[in-house]
């Protein structure tokens, strides 16, 4: 074997591992992607201390988005569809980290509809992870036939002004009459004071 085909054959057995590495070099969440066994539905309703399907509408960066280690936090709002467990509020937020390579939180997307499993933190705000069954609601179809038909976010009805009430009105009328039999009577007292200090100058 001559030097040149030596030198050839060399190049191609080294191009080889470097070509099975280069996956692990740019792409460290689909190499060291979390494994885990998801819960079952009964379990992560019951161990989870709110069940929501709802709609991303904002998602907002703690951390630089680009940096891998540790995974960057983030604070994800929702407005929400259905409840099956913890509130009933129109909206929910969870603080948790754009999930890339681990098995903590999760790679929430702007507008994209979820079902999500959340768990009280330590803090106390809301999180969720990998292994807790959240998923994109278009992959949980599973999870809402068990689940069934969750509750939609209550209505609340702001107060448009103050009410009237007869009693109210009652009362600001004795109140008025108060104000202005004493508001009379100083006016007297000072009408005395002023004719008294008039017949001690004459």
């Amino acid at each position: 074997m001559d030097l040149k085909d030596f030198t050839k054959k060399l190049r191609i057995a080294l191009s080889i591992p470097i070509i099975f590495l280069l996956p692990a070099l740019f792409c460290p969440s689909s190499v060291f992607a979390c494994e885990c066994a998801p819960a079952s539905i009964d379990s992560a309703l019951s161990n989870s201390d709110a069940v929501f399907a709802g709609k991303v509408s904002k998602i907002e960066y703690l951390d630089n988005p680009e940096q891998i280690s540790p995974e960057p936090r983030t604070v994800v709002t929702f407005d929400v569809s259905q409840w099956w467990k913890g509130s009933d509020e129109k909206q929910a937020v969870l603080h948790t980290v754009h999930n890339t390579f681990t098995c903590n939180g999760y790679w929430f997307k702007d507008n994209e509809e979820y079902l999500v499993y959340a768990s009280r933190q330590s803090d106390g705000t809301f999180g969720t992870s990998f292994c807790q069954r959240t998923n994109t609601l278009s992959q949980a179809a599973e999870d809402l036939a068990k689940l069934g038909k969750g509750a939609p976010p209550a209505e609340r009805i702001q107060p448009s002004g103050k009410k009237f009430m007869p009693g109210n009105l009652i009362t600001e009328i004795a109140v008025g009459i108060i104000a202005l039999v004493i508001i009379g009577a100083i006016h007297k007292i000072a009408a005395s004071k002023r004719k008294a200090a008039k017949v001690k100058i004459t």
